[in-house]
């Protein structure tokens, strides 16, 4: 199935710029189609740069990569939302758990 969509992200200039493409979801990714998504300060800081602006969206699952885990097992349709995640460990008890 995958998803054609549209971003706005910075450039050298500083300018905002659209692109558009398109992306297969992978076995341990999942497609969320964005309803709302915030800009803020934060994106800023990337306007000079190949980046996509905005983050902390929220949407519905569309589509659900075949190695996704289930720990709280998601369905098409359900509203999830993700915020501005710098980087995890990988080991700690909450990493591991999802949490």
């Amino acid at each position: 199935m995958g998803i054609d969509f549209t971003v706005f992200k910075g450039s050298k200039s500083g300018g905002i710029v659209e692109a558009k493409g398109h992306r297969e979801v992978g076995p341990t990714q999942a497609l969320v189609a964005l309803s709302h998504c915030g800009v803020c300060g934060t994106d800023s800081h990337y306007r000079h740069v190949d980046q996509g602006l905005g983050h902390e969206g929220v949407g519905a699952i569309k589509e659900i990569g075949s190695l996704v885990e289930k720990l709280s097992d998601p369905r098409i349709g359900d509203r999830v939302g993700m915020g501005w995640l710098q980087r995890t460990c990988g080991y700690c008890k909450f990493c591991l758990t999802g949490e």
